[in-house]
């Protein structure tokens, strides 16, 4: 459902990346998913943020200041729930 959600509103409908790939909207994805695994309550809020400004979307999860912290952040939660 989530995945679902993000490809249909995170997308060309995002301010600056009228023509980004799945790639280039990683960063801004993977922050709703981040907000939402905190609290679900997050995830419809997180997604009207980034309509709005996508740079305070980064904020609001930690991801603002280093452009691959959120590939940090995934490689850590996944290692937990892999058992690594």
């Amino acid at each position: 459902m989530i995945g679902e959600l993000l490809v249909a509103e995170i997308s060309e409908n995002i301010p600056w990346h009228h023509d980004s790939t799945p790639e280039g909207l990683e960063r801004i994805r993977f922050a709703i998913i981040k907000l939402a695994m905190e609290n679900e309550k997050n995830l419809h809020t997180a997604v009207d943020q980034a309509k709005r400004d996508w740079r305070d979307l980064l904020m609001m999860a930690g991801f603002a200041d280093d452009v691959i912290e959120h590939d940090h952040w995934f490689q850590r939660i996944t290692s937990v729930d892999s058992g690594g």
